[in-house]
C-alpha cells in the first residue's frame, strides 16, 4: 500500500494521527494487548505479528491492521523496521 493510501484510509476509519517508529533487529513485544485497535504500515524491513501461534511475516508497504483486546504478538525482522502506527478508541 502506499502512503498516501494508508493516511486516506486512517482518516476514513478515525484513526489518529499516525507516529513513525523503529524497532532494532529482532525487537519482541510479546504476547500482548491494547484497549486501542491498530493500524500499521511497514516502510522499511519486516515484522512478524500476529497470533503468537502463527504470526505472520509483513514487509514494505503490507499494513497490519489488530482491534482492540486482540492477543497478538510483535518480532522486528532481522534488518529492524521502520514502520508507522496509529490508534483508534476501539469499538468492541
Amino acid at each position: 500500500m502506499h502512503l498516501r493510501d494508508y493516511l486516506r484510509m486512517a482518516a476514513e476509519k478515525g484513526y489518529d494521527a499516525p507516529l513513525e517508529k523503529h524497532w532494532a533487529p529482532g525487537h519482541l513485544n510479546d504476547s500482548h494487548t491494547h484497549d486501542e485497535d491498530l493500524f500499521l504500515l511497514i516502510l522499511e524491513g519486516g515484522m512478524a505479528g500476529g497470533a503468537k501461534a502463527e504470526p505472520t511475516w509483513c514487509g514494505p508497504g503490507d499494513t497490519i491492521e489488530v482491534p482492540g483486546g486482540t492477543d497478538h504478538i510483535e518480532r522486528g525482522g532481522a534488518a529492524g523496521v521502520r514502520f508507522l502506527a496509529t490508534v483508534r478508541r476501539s469499538t468492541m
